[in-house]
């Protein structure tokens, strides 16, 4: 039997039994259930627009942080570089009228905010402000990541997902691109690189195996 309550809840029904004798029985109180999360209608193209807006927006703010810490010219360029790609896959991504995910904004900054944090922490042998800043935006971008997990109802498997992509689609070519400078590559923090490797290899594993 089904039967739709006007909000808000929960109610009451009252169920009439025909029989010798006749009852009528009181059933609830019942709860309104709740919606299944939406479908995920992105994509190949677009999907790939917005990993590369996550992509170049993580470079660009990672090196544009290192470079205001080592003075860093090089470092500079490709910050600006990778702002300007960044916008074109953004408008790319809107010209092509992408369906945009459940809570599209959530979704982007966590991921480039958590994926800044997490560069940012790798370089904290040369830039002492590296620790506070690193983690701060990476406690934001998992504060983020919960509150989009809310808001869309994702599920285990599709959270572990994100964060898998993200740290091997992301944060390590981020790390790539930046650490293509002889002069970083004694910056690195090698504790962080092997946590991040083997956060890394562990949810990818974990992500492969996960069943919805």
């Amino acid at each position: 039997m089904t039967h739709a309550y006007p909000p808000p809840g929960p109610h009451k029904a009252l169920v009439d039994i025909k029989g010798c004798p006749p009852i009528t029985k009181a059933i609830g109180p019942l709860h309104t259930c709740p919606r299944p999360p939406p479908p995920d209608k992105e994509g190949k193209p677009c999907r790939w627009l917005r990993w590369a807006f996550v992509i170049f927006a993580s470079l660009s703010a990672t090196a544009g942080a290192m470079a205001l810490c080592l003075n860093s010219d090089p470092l500079k360029v490709i910050a600006v570089g990778a702002a300007l790609l960044a916008l074109i896959a953004y408008v790319l991504w809107r010209a092509l009228r992408c369906p945009k995910p459940c809570a599209w904004t959530y979704l982007a900054t966590w991921q480039i905010t958590l994926g800044t944090g997490i560069g940012v922490l790798h370089f904290t042998v040369c830039c002492g402000f590296a620790y506070l800043l690193g983690a701060l935006l990476a406690a934001i971008g998992i504060y983020l990541l919960l509150e989009w997990k809310r808001k869309c109802r994702a599920t285990d498997c599709r959270v572990l997902t994100e964060l898998a992509a993200l740290v091997t689609g992301v944060v390590l070519p981020v790390l790539a691109w930046v650490l293509a400078f002889p002069s970083l590559q004694m910056c690195k923090d090698p504790v962080v690189v092997a946590v991040v490797d083997t956060a890394a290899a562990v949810m990818v594993l974990a992500a492969l195996s996960c069943e919805e």
